[in-house]
């Protein structure tokens, strides 16, 4: 049985403006042989698309998208974002000339200017706005005719449409109006201004969401600029400056002060202290010496080194977060595939009421109504807007997704963000999640540091006197003076033993060793009180290191916090009763669990899910992996193990677990921003179609023209985009 290799990519669509757009992009895609999946981010102009390349290629769904007017950027050594530049210039460009060509429309319009023939008059307005549509509207045409050939619909073909029948009634109407309407003694009149200020207030509409959207994608922008352009590559005795791309593994890359590390890597000579907040959220710079690994976009401070390149290109952890980032903001959140599914009929449904609202005009007024008639139904098609709608969840999303990223907490989907609002129990693994491990040395002179656990037989050992950290084995286990101990090396120069202290269960004094003299161990083992179960003493023949499990710095503070927004903590710990007690208490906790296996972990899960509680579960470790994937929300640290980030929904980089609340926050102010736009995006399609439709002329005396109706449209959209950027500052 042959194995389907599926690949997934986020790939640029150039051409999309509304939700109509998105939902025919998607189902063009969805509808291909080989497309498991396709999510449009219509802020970003993305389609996440998952795919067999064994069955469909990138060119042909190319090739699909171009069918019905919209471009896929494909070919990577195009510049989508200097693409885009240009195409803002382009449209800022079409908005100024059409502005030109409405003012003068209007002008003579309401008689402004004019020659004082109403013929000639009419004549220029003809000229004018039959430029404007050729000059400044093609597009919409072109893209209207494209999607009819395939019977698709979007905002486009009510543009089209609109100004089309506005045009050519009064086309009619300059040269057969008086011989047509006054003979049924019925006042006629031109509305070319309408034509025209549709395509003009559209088109400025674009203009102020292009310019808006810049905002929401300001979390990508500002993870991209992370990355030097450039980087000092090293052959032989030369150092060059070479772009990015022709970087390969293997290559020796230098970095000087102030500079950013251009890929992946691990240093090979020098010193340096390196900024590593982007990553891990801590302020302080590492200190880095040979061996030590190095990662794309950080910052040196100070030194000169040089390293060699482990991953480039696509590969690095700083690309990793941002095509995270990327698939985050591009997916779809619940709310939004309800949104989805009106999108496909929305604009097939706007055309039919149009066409009703003509009818029931005629029908009520007959042949005198025709005119009344012709603007209503123009107004329907101009006024609804599936722009709003379409921009309603995604934009909120980017700004949500992008500020959380920003903030070292890396969401994975739109799922797990409109989830993190529900949460009301938290599980929580103790053990480098809640707690870390901090090494003291006792002594100055030569020492080893021990690095791995009490429960394995062999773990590794580095050698700190060396830059090297040539790694050695612990061999066997043994016993000194009744205590558990491992011992490293046959040389008694080299000897090295680690002595763990168990619960309560301090060790002597001055235990024997076999090394010539005793060596005494730290002060805090040899105190019975103290409560940490993870206390262990590297003895070498002249010094000795601490290895103290310690609360991560504010920890304390995050629970409090989590709790004030009630949500209920349970602590899981492999340890003792009375280590998970002294633990739990330390950190606020009141719930806690000692001796747990991995299974213990999830039975906790699942029953806090049976009694209808929603659940989010944080670790760091692969015995957290089955309790990470039966939670609703599953959140690891960023220094955990691969397995666990994998699983996880939400990525802590760094330590500090007050992100934790923070991230919960930030879904609350998220969801609540969707469902604000959602609301007027619904509220304004409600009040304003009737409104458009002439439904109140009769009480009122009040109808929406075709260029408030443009006008409207226009500012709805913005209005969302606006609305949503506000989570920059409310969340």
């Amino acid at each position: 049985m042959e194995i389907k290799t599926m690949e997934k990519k986020t790939i640029a669509v150039l051409g999309m403006m509304c939700a109509g757009c998105s939902a025919n992009v998607e189902r063009r895609l969805r509808s291909m042989e080989g497309v498991a999946s396709a999510a449009v981010n219509l802020p970003a102009r993305t389609v996440l698309v998952e795919y067999e390349p064994k069955v469909v290629t990138l060119e042909q769904m190319k090739a699909g998208l171009a069918a019905i007017g919209y471009d896929m950027v494909i070919d990577e050594d195009r510049d989508v974002e200097a693409m885009e530049r240009q195409s803002y210039v382009r449209l800022r460009r079409r908005v100024a000339v059409s502005w030109v060509f409405a003012l003068l429309t209007m002008s003579l319009s309401m008689g402004w200017i004019g020659t004082g023939s109403g013929m000639v008059d009419n004549l220029l307005m003809l000229v004018f706005a039959l430029a404007n549509l050729l000059c400044c509207g093609r597009r919409f045409y072109a893209t209207a005719l494209r999607q009819a050939r395939h019977w698709a619909a979007g905002m486009d073909t009510l543009v089209a449409m609109s100004t089309c029948v506005s045009f050519l009634l009064s086309v009619f109407n300059t040269f057969w109006g008086e011989q047509f309407w006054g003979a049924h003694g019925i006042e006629w009149h031109t509305y070319y201004d309408a034509s025209v200020m549709i395509i003009t207030f559209v088109l400025s509409g674009r203009l102020m969401e292009e310019r808006a959207k810049k905002g929401t994608a300001s979390a990508i922008r500002s993870l991209m600029g992370l990355a030097p352009k450039t980087a000092h590559l090293v052959d032989g005795g030369t150092v060059t400056d070479a772009p990015l791309s022709a970087l390969q593994p293997g290559d020796t890359i230098e970095v000087r002060a102030g500079e950013k590390v251009p890929v992946d890597g691990t240093v090979v000579s020098g010193e340096t202290r390196i900024d590593e907040s982007m990553i891990s959220g801590e302020a302080e710079p590492v200190t880095k010496g040979k061996g030590d690994r190095v990662l794309a976009g950080t910052v040196v401070r100070e030194g000169t080194f040089r390293f060699k390149a482990s991953a480039v290109g696509s590969k690095t952890m700083l690309a990793g977060i941002i095509r995270m980032v990327q698939e985050a903001q591009g997916s779809k959140a619940p709310v939004q595939r309800v949104v989805d599914r009106i999108a496909l009929v929305f604009v097939p449904t706007v055309l039919a009421i149009s066409v009703l609202t003509f009818v029931l005009w005629i029908a009520i007024g007959g042949v005198a109504a025709m005119p009344r008639a012709v603007l209503s139904a123009v107004s329907v098609l101009v006024i609804a807007c599936p722009c709003a709608m379409g921009l309603a969840t995604p934009t909120a999303l980017m700004v949500g997704i992008g500020k959380a990223a920003g903030r070292n907490i890396l969401i994975k989907d739109a799922t797990a963000l409109e989830n993190l609002r529900k949460v009301d129990a938290m599980v929580i693994d103790k053990t480098g999640t809640l707690t870390m491990v901090k090494n003291e040395e006792c002594g100055v002179q030569r020492y080893d540091y021990f690095c791995g656990s009490e429960r394995d037989r062999k773990a590794p050992v580095h050698d700190c006197n060396s830059k090297n950290e040539k790694e050695s084995t612990i061999e066997g286990n043994g016993n000194i003076d009744g205590n558990t101990g491992w011992k490293s090396g046959d040389s008694p120069a080299h000897q090295t033993y680690c002595a763990t202290q168990n619960e309560c269960s301090p060790l002597p004094h001055s235990p024997k060793s076999p090394l010539e003299g005793t060596q005494t161990l730290p002060p805090v083992m040899q105190n019975p009180s103290y409560k940490g179960n993870h206390t262990s003493a590297i003895i070498t023949q002249n010094s000795a290191l601490e290895l103290r499990e310690t609360l991560k710095p504010h920890a304390r503070e995050a629970m409090d916090e989590l709790r004030a927004e009630g949500i209920e903590i349970y602590m899981m710990s492999g340890d003792t009763e009375e280590a998970a007690r002294y633990w739990a208490e330390k950190a606020g906790i009141s719930h806690y669990r000692s001796r747990v296996m991995p299974q213990d972990k999830e039975d906790l899960v699942r029953k806090l899910q049976a009694e209808g509680r929603h659940v989010a579960m944080v670790g760091d470790g692969i015995n957290d992996s089955q309790a990470l994937a039966a939670a609703d929300v599953s959140i690891a640290m960023g220094k955990g193990t691969d397995v666990a980030m994998d699983v996880a929904q939400v990525t802590l980089m760094g330590t500090d677990l007050r992100r934790i609340p923070e991230a919960i926050h930030l879904s609350r102010k998220t969801v609540g921003m969707i469902r604000q736009n959602l609301f007027w995006a619904f509220v304004y399609n409600v009040i304003c179609i009737p409104l458009a439709a002439g439904a109140f002329c009769g009480i009122a005396d009040f109808q929406i023209t075709p260029m408030w109706a443009s006008a409207l449209m226009a500012m709805s959209s913005v209005s969302v985009v606006l609305n949503s950027l506000r989570l920059k500052v409310v969340a």
